[in-house]
Formats: C-alpha cells, sequence, structure tokens
C-alpha cells in the first residue's frame, strides 16, 4: 500500500485546512497534512520532506517570496504552489519567477486540486522530487563510467580500510579536489558527497537520490548521485559503486522550462480569451473522428458553460453537437493533417449551449490542435450598433428641424440639409462642393460684410480645420442672416470640430428664432408694462419655477415684504433658501399642493429684527400653460399688520363688550335671585314683628283682665294666638327656602369659582351604574313628592369608568335635579347606563317642557337661563349645567342634549372607558 502524499500548508488561515482536505477528500487523495504559519514552523515542516506544498501568498510576516527563497537552499526539488485571492499579476509573476509551479485562486477548489495532481505527476526534470529507495529497481546494472564532462565514477572497498578502488571522470570540476586527494583521503569523498557510516554500513541495494554539492572553493551544484552495492563471497557486500552527475545546467533548464510554463498557465488563466487543446480521436482506420478535450483554461468554463471537470476527457463533438454540424470538428481535423493554421470569425444559433459571434485561431500541435477562442459578440453588436447610429445620423440630419451643415477636412460643404435650406433659403445644390466660408459671406449683412466679418470667418473656420480649436467653438452664438429674397432671419448657431483619421471636420448646428426675439421683445415689453403696473400696488408678487427657483418679482417684495422673504432674496435662489424658519414650513406644505393644480391662502404672523411682528396673507397660484401644464407658482403676499392690528382691537373692544354684557347679566340675574330670598326674608321679619305686637297686645289685654276674662273672650283670644303661631311658622319656613336658595346661589358662584382654577381630578376606577344609583336614590322621595316617575336603566355589562367620584356626582346630581325641576307632576324622568363603542354612556331623559331650539347652543353658557316659562320652573343661577360640562370635559369626555318644546330633553354624558 503506497504512502500517503505529505502535504504541508502554509497558511494563518484557520479554515483553509478544512477547506483544502475537503476538496482533496472529495477527489480521492490520501493526504497526510503538515501545517506552517512561520519561518521557524516552515522550516521545521521541511524537515519531515513534504512531497507538497501550499502556500498563502503572505501569512503574517511570512509569505510565498520568503519560503520560496527557503526552498532553493533547503529542498528545491519539493513542487511549491501558491494559493490567494488577493494577488495581483505582478505579485503573480514574481512567485512564478522565483520557481512556484502554479498560482491559483483560493476559491477556485478545483483548479488547486488539479494543479496538485499535475505537480505530484510531473516527472522529475519539472521538480526533482528525491526518489525513495522502492521506488528503484533493486536488480539495478552496475554503474558505468561517464562519458562525458560533468560525471565521475567511483568504486569503494566495503572492508575495514575503506580503500577507494577507483575514482575517474570530472571530480575536479565538480567537487574542487583533484583523484590523488580522494585516493589519499577516501573519508573526503565520504564527507563531500554526505555518505556516512550509517549509510555504508547498510547500504541499500540501489539508490538514486538528488543533492545539492558544495565544492571546494565554496560554490554549490545540483548532483544526481546513483549507487549500487557488488555483492562479495555469501552474498554479502563487498563494494560500493557510485555515479555522481552534475544536473545544475538541467535543472536551470528544466526551472526555466517550468517557469515557462507556469507563465503560459498564468497567462492562459488571466486571459479574456477561450484556450484549449483538443487531442484527436482516430478510428480503426487512423481517421479523425473527434478531438477530446486536452486542456482548457478558465474562460473555456465560461465559453461553453461547463467546468473543466466536466470538459477534460470529454469529446467535444458529444458535448457540442452544434459545433459538428457547424463544420468545425472538420476544420480542426484539416488543420491537424495539413499542418495549416486557421483563423476567422463565426456566428452560432442560440440552438446550442454557446450562441453569439466569435473569432477563432486554430494552430496545429502533435496529435491535435491548440485552439483560441475569442466572443467578439460585444464587438458585433457595437458594430451593428454604429451602422444603425450612421443610418440614424443620417436620417436624423435629414429630418431635424434644425438646420445642419458639414464640412469636409479641406472645408468643402458635403451635408446641407433641408431646414438649412428652409433657413437660408440656399438650396442643397447650389452649395454643396463649394468651401463653407464662400457660402456663409453670402448670407452675411451688407454692414457686416463691410466690417470684414467674411475675412475672419474664412481665417476662424481654416484655424479650426487644421488643429480642431478655438475659443468660439461649442459655443451659442445669436447672428443674422439675409436670404436671397433680402429678408432676414436671426440664428441660433453653434459650430464644432470632428475628428477624423484625416484630420478635423467642422459641423453646425443652427435654429431660426427670428419669431422667438419678436415675441421676446413684445413680452419684454409686455413684462415692463406689468411690472410696472405690480410695482405701484400694495401687493409683493414672486414667480417661481417648478423647482421652486426664483424667476421673477416686483419692486414691493424688497421694499413691503423683507420680514417675509428675507434680506438674501436674489433671482435664481431657491426659495426655501431665503425665507425665514417659520414661513418655509408654510412654504414646503403648500408648494407641492400648488403644482397639483391647487390654490391655497394662508395667513401668518412673523417676528422681525426689531422684535415687531408682522402679518402677511400669502396666496399661492398655480402658474399654467395654455394647455394646461403647470410650469410653476405665483405667490402674492399682502402686508396685513395694520389691518390684524385693527381688527385685534376691534375684537378686544368686542369680547369686553361681551364681557361687560356678561357682567350685566350677571348682576340683574344675581340681583335678582339675592332680592327674591331678601323680599322673602323682609317680609316675614315684618310679619314676625306683627305677630310679636300682637302677642303683646294679648298679653296686655289678658294681664289686665286676668280675673275677669269671660269664656268668650278667652275662647277667641286663644284662636287668634293659634292663628299667629301658624303664620309665625310659615313665615319660618319661607326664611329656611330662601335662606337655601341662598346658599345654593353662593355654594353654584364658589363652585364654578373653583372649577376655574382647578386643573386635574383625582381619577380613579368606578363603577357608573353604582354612582348613579347612589344618586337616584337620594333623589327619589322627591320625584315621589313631585309625583314624576323616576326610573333607572343600568347596563349590568358596563367596565369601570375612571372617575373622580364626588365630582361626577355632582354631575348626575345637577342633571337630574335639571330634569325634575323641568318635568311637571305626572312626568317621567329615565336614567340610563349602557356602552357605545369605547364610551360609556349616561342618559337622562324627561317628558317635560323641552328647550327652545334658539336656547339649546347657550344652554352650557354661564348665568344663562332659558325663556320665562322655562324659568318659572327653577330658581337657579343657570349654573349648573356650566359645572356640569366643566366636570365632564376635565373627565375627558363629553355632554350632548338634544329636546324638543313639549316632549322633552335628553342628556348624554360620554365617557372613555378605563383599565381598571
Amino acid at each position: 500500500m503506497a504512502a500517503p502524499t505529505r502535504l504541508l500548508i502554509v497558511t494563518d488561515q484557520r479554515h483553509d485546512p478544512d477547506v483544502i482536505s475537503e476538496a482533496l477528500r472529495q477527489s480521492r487523495l490520501d493526504v497526510e497534512y503538515l501545517s506552517a504559519a512561520g519561518e521557524q514552523e516552515f522550516i521545521a515542516a521541511l524537515e519531515r520532506r513534504p512531497d507538497a506544498i501550499l502556500a498563502r501568498y503572505q501569512v503574517g510576516d511570512f509569505g510565498a517570496l520568503h519560503a520560496l527563497g527557503l526552498l532553493h537552499r533547503l529542498a528545491p526539488h519539493t513542487p511549491f504552489l501558491v494559493f490567494d485571492n488577493d494577488m495581483n499579476a505582478a505579485a503573480s509573476e514574481a512567485c512564478v519567477q522565483l520557481g512556484a509551479f502554479a498560482v491559483i485562486p483560493a476559491d477556485q477548489t478545483a483548479q488547486l486540486v488539479a494543479a496538485l495532481r499535475r505537480a505530484l505527476q510531473a516527472p522529475l526534470e519539472m521538480h526533482l522530487v528525491p526518489l525513495a529507495a522502492d521506488e528503484t529497481p533493486r536488480n539495478a546494472p552496475p554503474c558505468q563510467p561517464p562519458d562525458r564532462a560533468g560525471f565521475f565514477f567511483y568504486r569503494l572497498r566495503l572492508t575495514p580500510d575503506r580503500a577507494l578502488e577507483r575514482i575517474d571522470g570530472d571530480c575536479q570540476a565538480i567537487t574542487g579536489y583533484t583523484v590523488q586527494e580522494f585516493q589519499a583521503d577516501p573519508a573526503l569523498l565520504l564527507a563531500v558527497l554526505n555518505l556516512g557510516e550509517t549509510d555504508l554500513a547498510a547500504p541499500s541495494a540501489s539508490r538514486r537520490w538528488a543533492f545539492r554539492l558544495r565544492a571546494r572553493n565554496g560554490s554549490a551544484f545540483d548532483v544526481e548521485h546513483f549507487t549500487n552495492v557488488l555483492p562479495g563471497e555469501s552474498d554479502q557486500p563487498a563494494a560500493l559503486e557510485g555515479l555522481v552527475r552534475d544536473v545544475t545546467a538541467h535543472l536551470h533548464t528544466a526551472a526555466t522550462l517550468q517557469r515557462s510554463e507556469a507563465n503560459f498557465r498564468a497567462a492562459a488563466e488571466g486571459s479574456l480569451d477561450a484556450f484549449y487543446i483538443l487531442s484527436g480521436v482516430l478510428d480503426e482506420a487512423g481517421q479523425i473522428i473527434d478531438f477530446v478535450f486536452a486542456y482548457a483554461n478558465a474562460r473555456a468554463e465560461s465559453t461553453f458553460y461547463l467546468s473543466r471537470e466536466r470538459l477534460l476527457g470529454q469529446r467535444i463533438g458529444e458535448l457540442f453537437p452544434v459545433l459538428r454540424a457547424a463544420g468545425f470538428l472538420d476544420r480542426y481535423a484539416h488543420v491537424m493533417q495539413t499542418g495549416q493554421p486557421f483563423e476567422g470569425e463565426f456566428f452560432l444559433p442560440e440552438s446550442g449551449q454557446i450562441p453569439g459571434w466569435y473569432y477563432q485561431q486554430v494552430t496545429p500541435l502533435e496529435g491535435g490542435v491548440f485552439v483560441v477562442n475569442r466572443d467578439i459578440t460585444s464587438r458585433k453588436l457595437l458594430e451593428a450598433s454604429l451602422r444603425r447610429s450612421g443610418n440614424m445620423f443620417r436620417w436624423f440630419v435629414a429630418r431635424s428641424i434644425d438646420g445642419v451643415m458639414l464640412a469636409d477636412e479641406l472645408g468643402v460643404l458635403i451635408a446641407w440639409n433641408e431646414a438649412q435650406e428652409q433657413i437660408t433659403g440656399l438650396p442643397r445644390q447650389e452649395v454643396i462642393g463649394r468651401f463653407a466660408w464662400d457660402v456663409i459671406r453670402r448670407m452675411l449683412p451688407p454692414e457686416r460684410a463691410r466690417q470684414g466679418l467674411g475675412d475672419d470667418i474664412q481665417a476662424r473656420l481654416v484655424e479650426a480645420l487644421r488643429t480642431g480649436e478655438g475659443a468660439w467653438l461649442n459655443r451659442l452664438v445669436e447672428t443674422e442672416v439675409i436670404r436671397p429674397d433680402g429678408s432676414r432671419r436671426v440664428i441660433q448657431e453653434a459650430y464644432f470640430p470632428l475628428r477624423t483619421d484625416k484630420g478635423y471636420m467642422i459641423g453646425n448646428i443652427a435654429r431660426d428664432i427670428t419669431e422667438r426675439r419678436r415675441m421676446e421683445e413684445a413680452m419684454s415689453a409686455t413684462a415692463a408694462n406689468l411690472r410696472a403696473m405690480l410695482n405701484n400696488g400694495s401687493q409683493a408678487f414672486v414667480l417661481l419655477d417648478r423647482d421652486g427657483l426664483i424667476q421673477a418679482h416686483n419692486d414691493i417684495v424688497i421694499e413691503r415684504a423683507r420680514p417675509l422673504f428675507g434680506k438674501a432674496f436674489q433671482l435664481g435662489k431657491p426659495i426655501y433658501d431665503v425665507l425665514p424658519d417659520a414661513a418655509r414650513i408654510i412654504f414646503r406644505d403648500a408648494f407641492p399642493r400648488v403644482l397639483r393644480g391647487e390654490s391655497h391662502r394662508q395667513e401668518m404672523g412673523l417676528v422681525a429684527d426689531d422684535d415687531g411682528t408682522y402679518w402677511f396673507r400669502i396666496d399661492f397660484t398655480p402658474v399654467a400653460t395654455e394647455e394646461g401644464r403647470i410650469i410653476g407658482a405665483c405667490i402674492s403676499a399682502l402686508d396685513i399688520t395694520e389691518q390684524r392690528d385693527a381688527e385685534k382691537r376691534r375684537l378686544d373692544l368686542v369680547i369686553e363688550r361681551e364681557k361687560v354684557q356678561v357682567l350685566e347679566s350677571f348682576i340683574n340675574d344675581a340681583s335678582h335671585d339675592f332680592r327674591t330670598p331678601i323680599s322673602i326674608l323682609k317680609t316675614t321679619s315684618y310679619l314676625l314683628g306683627k305677630y310679636s305686637d300682637q302677642l303683646s297686645a294679648h298679653s296686655i289685654r289678658l294681664g289686665g283682665q286676668l280675673f275677669t276674662i269671660s269664656p268668650e273672650t278667652l275662647s277667641a283670644l286663644l284662636h287668634d294666638i293659634g292663628e299667629i303661631a301658624i303664620g309665625i311658622q310659615n313665615q319660618v319656613g319661607s326664611l329656611e327656602a330662601g335662606s337655601q336658595r341662598l346658599e345654593r346661589l353662593v355654594e353654584s358662584l364658589l363652585e364654578i369659582t373653583r372649577l376655574e382654577h382647578q386643573r386635574q381630578f383625582a381619577l380613579e376606577p368606578h363603577s357608573l351604574n353604582v354612582l348613579a344609583d347612589g344618586v337616584v336614590e337620594m333623589y327619589r322621595p322627591l320625584a315621589v313628592e313631585q309625583q314624576i316617575t323616576l326610573h333607572f336603566s343600568a347596563d349590568g355589562g358596563l367596565p369601570v369608568v375612571l372617575l373622580d367620584e364626588e365630582e361626577f356626582g355632582r354631575v348626575i346630581q345637577n342633571l337630574l335635579e335639571n330634569a325634575l325641576n323641568f318635568t311637571p307632576q305626572g312626568g317621567q324622568v329615565t336614567i340610563r347606563t349602557y356602552r357605545q363603542g369605547n364610551e360609556a354612556v349616561l342618559d337622562v331623559s324627561d317628558t317635560g317642557i323641552g328647550i327652545a331650539p334658539a336656547d339649546l347652543p347657550h344652554i352650557f353658557e354661564r348665568f344663562y337661563r332659558a325663556d320665562k316659562a322655562r324659568q318659572t320652573y327653577s330658581g337657579g343661577a343657570g349654573l349648573g349645567l356650566s359645572i356640569a360640562r366643566r366636570i365632564v370635559e376635565a373627565h375627558g369626555g363629553r355632554i350632548e342634549v338634544s329636546s324638543a318644546l313639549g316632549v322633552g330633553s335628553a342628556f348624554r354624558v360620554l365617557l372613555p372607558l378605563g383599565k381598571g
């Protein structure tokens, strides 16, 4: 069983050995792996005599070039392969020049395995791998004396005295020592040939190995050493014959060949052309029937859409029948048989795997052909495109709405299209073949011709034809020409040079802009009039294009709208660059809408540098063509600061008046509300005084007639006293009612004042059903007393609500009390709770007198009370509903009302549901 291949991998990439071993395992190579990541490890690994070396180009401070230098000194016959992805062409070439067998990209494991196989199978001349003892025939014939220079032969007797029986040949040229010196001291020869006592004690039958021999003068020779043992009596070794051959020149030649092959492979692998070698396949009659891929470079893989592993050893006719059908195999056979190379272009249809245009060179080789295949599809497509471009250019020149003129390298006109005829009035047949400057002179107005412009144009054209340069070239200019009919036209034109293999041609493109110039002049006059008109107004106008660049403006922008448009305002700038931050936000929102065809108006205030506030009314209006295409926007800005100030003063006055009206209303309502209980108190006080006087009078009469009073008088007196007591009791009740009313008024005023200053309530999860039920039970006696049916309907599945229990209880009380107050006897008040979406609803409805439609928008206002008919049901100050709304809004909810006169009212409180 053969020993495994010993492979040394020089790398500092941890994954490299795994990747390489996996690739070699799949290739079924039996490999023993060594590794090194530095110089010392590399030298130590060489002592184990690896069969091949795979090295990264750079391993820390140690790399392929350094390793190759050591290899020349320590093991020059070991094949060395470099694998890396980061090498440039110069680094790859340096590795090859120093003797690397191959340079392969690290990610191309298939190429690496194939190169390693070739290196291991290469002959001795490629890299001088020493032969092992078992690789040499054991019955080799005795060594023969050399018959030419570069050899020397010796025979050493293996007796204890170790005498040198024979030595001849070129030993002095190789070792520097003479035959006499070796004969006098055989140990010297053993030392020069690196033969130790161990080698002499148990020599093998036959050996061959190579090593570097150090000569007497210090020079070194690469030598091959052949030894053979001569048996003596009893087959015991009697003598050792040896042949030493100088192979330095041979190795140099082999290394050169190796480098040449490596250079070829490097060039082939890096080439953009496909290289492949085809070996002929012969039938029994010696006729070529097919070709087999013997070599293919990387580019061939992309040409044939197959890997080299799939190509090598396969017949091309079987892999690609399209090539056989197209006659390629016959062409290759002809080249191989005749020895005549072939080159040409051909097209392969898309029916095969390799469609497109190709340029091919076929060179004969011994037993096959060498093929260079270049994909020229892109070039062919480019040539076709250029042909189409030329046709399109001619078609474009003929159909162009611009005039086109072309003069050749001598200045002779060769192109003059139809548009040029229409512009100049000169037909093509009159100008073609004439010098361009002569034709241009014909078109010059007389006053320009008299100024010598014709000679100047001719000098410029001649200079441009000679050098292709001129400051006036490639510049758009406007000029005036005169036609044969005497009419004048304004044209816009440009001259440009065209480089050819003979020099320069001169082209000219011209456009008639006569009508445009007239329109521009008319528009300029119109614009001047419009500008004068706009500058006499009070509005600032700015015209923007679709990119927001300032195209035009009136003087008002600078004079009166500087706070809005800024000090950096000028034509050509983006409007966003000149606006203050506050205005920029509005413009970024409005400008895209204007470009979509929408008009927009916005009022805004700006604080100027003097800390004054300016107000502007800004109008954004689309600017469109007659076809309706929007080309920009017109922005008008009017300074309304004085108007806003006046409006503010007016609003302040209105607010003050409303405050006075509210105060007057409050004073009237409060005085009325306070007057009633005060009158009750005064009347009650007066009556109580009268009752006191009557009691005093009766007491006096009773005291004076205590013993003479008659039963009738006593009875009448007691009746009067009873009437007085009843009156006193009634007045005390009125006094209590008036006091309670005053107390409620004061509490309402205090409550509304407190709510104005209280920002937050203590909201906690509560059951709206439980809270409402408690209030209903509190007011149920009052409903019974007023003969009103009070009904409560609760939604049992209603979730908890975040509430301030005390404050929200006041809301329910106000609404319920309000319903009871405005519902006559026999009526009905209903309270319901239910869920509506994500809100809890408290509904308080009644069958009372209702609310007039005119009063509905105002019933939640402070001190507001409806018409007199409704007031008879309540003695309040109009604060209950205002208090209720303030509390509900503080809970994040809202209160709604619906009502109809004579039908009743319904108040709905909607609160967001809590999470508890």
